[in-house]
């Protein structure tokens, strides 16, 4: 027997994370532009449900879709296959039906996390408390009513696009997988933006960026989605070659050549050749191996150790490095004209803590395989890290909790490696300046938790101009909206971050 609709408990959950595509040479990102979907999902037939919804839907431009009866085997729909929607409404009797469904939603869409409204007048306490644990951030009260129900899906709708910002899936046409980048950040955009025109071209690259920023990743993408991505992408850390064997790892070498060359071996460019060679820690090569690398790189042409025959090669060359090239040069460390022929493009990745808005998105795509959600306060100890390691050092750390904490991440379930408490010796001027960054980053932290995100308020009670108080949280990379529920976050039945 069906039961009456406002018996029933209604959940409205919100998919986090969308995927755009760059696929040789177009790019699209996918924001809140376009008509937001609502996939209402029940393990029965609710003729007044989804009318009430519909209705609600149509007055505000909405899309609806349904599964009904929703079930196990529902997972496997196309609609469900076709695309993640902006929110999923489920209609259920128990909160054993809607955890049932959530489980199962995560392990076949590999959700990173949803964020939920929760409307019933009957179920109890600890139905709800562990439904905040499956997923949900809030509840209201039934029955279902437009004025109750749409400003909180209106609500959760502006909080995809704010805060689900762009997560960019760089593919190649063929449609195989080749990588992600998640971004939020204008600095980061810009230069994804550039693949699909890096891809274009055949002409040298320089990926420059601290160690941890993905500039394999960059360069792996560039390649997917140029005209070579059907032949090899050749990486070599430059810094793991002797400058003694460089030129036969290079450009390989005959049988015979010297001692230990007992077979005839086509060296990386060889192996590299229709497709491209990524070279990282460029500048780790000696002055000799830089010279014997330009000599190839002015016409495509080498000679293997031990041979009198010249090869040529049609190869693509990606560079990339963690240091200042141009400062390298002026030092007379890396050759000028060897700079100029590996710089025609280039793409700098800013570091993680000059593009903290991206924070929240990482963590939710790492999460993505284990099913876990995190929650506020543990982002904030997150977003408060300098991040000496950056995306890399980040995967690690949510990698690692992931595997010991429970459901929900909690701050005290993530262990850092704060670099920030082992300086070096500094001048007294750059450790005062430290000192301060530190005090501010951490003041501001629990004067917004205090205020609740409130910034007229926190600048009141911190006795600074609200402009002045607002530049300074921009300066800091914090998101108020972290804050809002923060402070409710030290009780012991939080409703945890998506």
């Amino acid at each position: 027997m069906v039961r009456p609709f406002c018996d029933m408990s209604i959940w409205i959950c919100q998919v986090l994370f969308w995927t755009g595509t760059l696929s040789s040479g177009t790019a699209s990102e996918k924001r809140m532009s376009y008509t937001p979907s609502i996939l209402f999902v029940s393990r029965s037939e609710c003729g007044n449900a989804r009318h009430n919804l519909q209705r609600i839907a149509d007055d505000r431009g909405w899309k609806i879709f349904a599964l009904i009866p929703a079930t196990s085997h529902t997972l496997d729909d196309p609609q469900m296959k076709a695309g993640r929607p902006d929110l999923i409404l489920i209609h259920a009797a128990s909160a054993f039906d809607i955890n049932s469904f959530l489980k199962s939603y995560r392990e076949s869409e590999k959700a990173s996390g949803v964020v939920g409204l929760f409307c019933s007048d009957r179920i109890c306490h600890g139905d709800i408390t562990s439904l905040f644990e499956a997923g949900m951030d809030d509840y209201v009260t039934c029955p279902f009513r437009a004025v109750d129900v749409a400003p909180r899906i209106a609500k959760l709708l502006s909080e995809r696009q704010s805060t689900g910002k762009i997560v960019y899936s760089i593919l190649p046409s063929d449609g195989s997988d080749s990588g992600l980048l998640v971004c939020a950040s204008d600095a980061l955009t810009k230069q994804i933006q550039l693949i699909p025109r890096f891809g274009e071209s055949n002409a040298s690259l320089l990926i420059s960026g601290e160690t941890g920023t993905g500039k394999e990743l960059y360069a792996r993408l560039v390649h997917a989605n140029s005209t070579r991505r059907s032949q090899s992408f050749v990486p070599v850390d430059c810094g793991a070659i002797p400058e003694s064997i460089f030129e036969s790892e290079l450009f390989g070498h005959t049988k015979g050549a010297f001692t230990d060359a007992y077979s005839d071996r086509k060296g990386l460019i060889g192996e590299a050749n229709g497709g491209t060679l990524f070279l990282d820690e460029i500048d780790s090569l000696s002055i000799l191996s830089q010279s014997k690398l330009l000599r190839f790189l002015q016409n495509g042409e080498y000679r293997q150790v031990g041979s009198s025959h010249h090869c040529i090669a049609n190869v693509r060359i990606i560079a990339a490095t963690n240091s200042n090239l141009l400062e390298e040069v002026e030092s007379k460390r890396f050759r000028k004209d060897l700079y100029y022929r590996l710089n025609i493009l280039s793409a700098h990745l800013p570091p993680l803590r000059e593009r903290k808005s991206d924070i929240p998105l990482l963590v939710r795509h790492f999460l993505g395989k284990y099913g876990k959600r995190i929650s506020r306060l543990a982002m904030m100890k997150l977003m408060s890290h300098d991040w000496p390691g950056n995306v890399r050092e980040l995967e690690a750390v949510i990698s690692r909790t992931a595997v010991v904490c429970g459901d929900v991440i909690r701050p005290q379930d993530i262990e850092l490696n704060d670099e920030k408490d082992r300086w070096p010796i500094l001048p007294f001027r750059d450790a005062k300046e430290k000192t301060i960054e530190r005090f501010e980053a951490e003041y501001l932290k629990q004067i917004l938790v205090l205020c609740r995100g409130n910034i007229s308020q926190a600048a009141r009670a911190a006795g600074k101009d609200r402009r002045a108080f607002q530049r300074l949280i921009k300066r800091h990379g914090y998101d108020r909206r972290l804050f809002i529920d923060a402070f409710d976050a030290f009780s012991p039945h939080q409703a945890p971050m998506a």
